[in-house]
């Protein structure tokens, strides 16, 4: 009956140490896991912060190319410059190169010869291609000259 109970006890010994060792094991990779979401949680709010400064700067993109549509006075129903074209935007055009000394004529919505050389000396003078068209480049110059109305 001893060896019997002796081997029991040895048998219960070696179970109760593999169970210490399983369960260590277990405390070790869930350590483990709970470290790596740590981790993991850091970098979402990383991904999140670089997410928040994008969206400011495009928001600030937005409004910066709404501020220049607005003084253009010529937005399309989608939002955006539709073309410089316009009696509207000519005339926004011309009163700013009038007040940044260039002559144009009359204020009157329309393109002239007048209004077409002032556009081309005002690209030479600040490095465009002289080519009398306001596109995106000139206007972004040529604003700075129009007066909040």
């Amino acid at each position: 009956m001893k060896v019997k109970y002796g081997i029991v006890c040895v048998t219960i010994s070696m179970l109760s140490i593999g169970c210490a060792t399983t369960s260590t094991q277990q405390i070790q990779e869930s350590q483990q896991l709970k470290a790596r979401i740590v981790q993991l949680e850091s970098e979402i709010q990383k991904r999140e912060e670089q997410k928040n400064q994008l969206e400011a700067q495009l928001e600030e993109t937005r409004r910066s190319k709404e501020n220049i549509e607005r003084k253009l006075g010529y937005v399309s129903a989608g939002g955006t410059i539709k073309d410089f074209e316009s009696p509207n935007a000519i005339k926004k055009i011309q009163t700013a190169l009038k007040n940044a000394g260039y002559e144009v004529g009359p204020i009157d919505g329309k393109m002239g010869r007048k209004t077409k050389e002032a556009i081309k000396d005002f690209q030479r003078e600040n490095g465009l291609t002289a080519d009398g068209i306001v596109g995106q480049k000139t206007w972004a110059k040529l604003n700075k000259y129009l007066t909040e109305e």
